[in-house]
């Protein structure tokens, strides 16, 4: 037998000593988890199940405005007309966001640094607008759509409208016209027949110019 290897004696002396420290990880295990079951049930049991917070459902008011810690108003909303309005403005209370219904009309409006809205929404009926202005003057660009069809109109610094781009069941066209009234139209374009009244509709490969009493001066084909 190798020198190095155990006796029984041995072998039973290291067998023992592992058991006692067996028995000892047990215990300590066993303590531990009754400590932390413990702690546990005793959190519990003080600060119990979460409670409700009670909160107001309605807060009720014909007007809000909000102020800054300078007490200088930065946001109204209110009753104008029994229509509801909100106004966000600036630190000089100079009005930049609008939102309201005006006559049944959903609105919003967006101003710059000028008087009118810059960017302007809104609904009427089937009709969905967004127009952008100019904030200092006249003039600007209407999108709008319905049902049936959309177009662009581009208007001069008279606010009169100079260019439209339309898409209509019809078909499409595009129109300018200058300040004196001239108009001259690609695409589709219905004319009436002086005396017998037919109205009659050119293709989309059409160019029909009108002068500025509204009447057919040129038309091809």
């Amino acid at each position: 037998m190798n020198s190095n290897t155990p006796s029984l004696a041995e072998l039973e002396i290291r067998l023992a000593k592992l058991e006692r420290q067996n028995r000892r990880l047990k215990r300590a295990g066993l303590a531990a988890l009754v400590l932390v079951g413990s702690t546990l049930l005793a959190s519990f049991t003080v600060q119990g199940p979460a409670k409700p917070v009670a909160v107001t459902p309605t807060l009720e008011a014909q007007r809000f405005v909000l102020k800054n810690a300078r007490g200088e108003p930065r946001a109204e909303l209110t009753l104008d007309n029994d229509e509801p309005r909100l106004d966000l403005d600036d630190a000089k209370g100079h009005p930049h966001i609008l939102l309201r219904v005006s006559r049944g009309i959903p609105e919003l409006a967006l101003v710059g640094s000028g008087t009118r809205p810059t960017v302007h929404l809104y609904v009427v009926g089937e009709w969905s607008h967004v127009a952008l202005s100019r904030p200092h003057g006249k003039g600007g660009i209407l999108l709008s759509t319905n049902p049936t069809g959309s177009g662009v109109r581009l208007y001069d610094a008279d606010d009169k409208p100079a260019v439209e781009l339309s898409l209509t069941s019809g078909g499409p066209s595009l129109e300018l016209t200058d300040t004196a009234g001239f108009k001259a139209v690609l695409g589709t374009a219905t004319t009436k027949t002086i005396g017998t009244g037919e109205s009659h509709t050119t293709s989309a490969a059409a160019v029909t110019l009108f002068g500025k009493d509204g009447k057919v001066i040129w038309r091809a084909p």
